[in-house]
């Protein structure tokens, strides 16, 4: 699977496949594996750009698995960090 992390308005791409979802700092709202890397650099290119409506719409379609999409929520995300990169832990 190919992940990005949603957390508010940032979301990053993981650069590098993994099976199972990577941990995450800042911890985010959720992250989303996807099974093409195409398909997960397309759908950070929406959450990055389109408009608010378009990607709800999608994001609903990813927890449904409509476009083979794995969906991973987390309770208590942290803030945004400013100016830091996402860490990405794959293990």
């Amino acid at each position: 699977m190919w992940w990005i992390s949603i957390n508010g308005a940032s979301c990053a791409f993981c650069p590098v496949p993994s099976d199972a979802a990577p941990a995450v700092s800042p911890l985010p709202q959720a992250v989303v594996g996807f099974p093409t890397e195409e398909a997960a650099r397309a759908a950070q290119h929406s959450c990055l750009n389109d408009p608010l409506h378009v990607v709800s719409e999608k994001a609903r379609c990813w927890r449904n698995g409509e476009v083979g999409a794995v969906v991973v929520m987390f309770p208590n995300p942290e803030p945004i960090s400013e100016g830091q990169p996402t860490a990405w832990v794959l293990g």
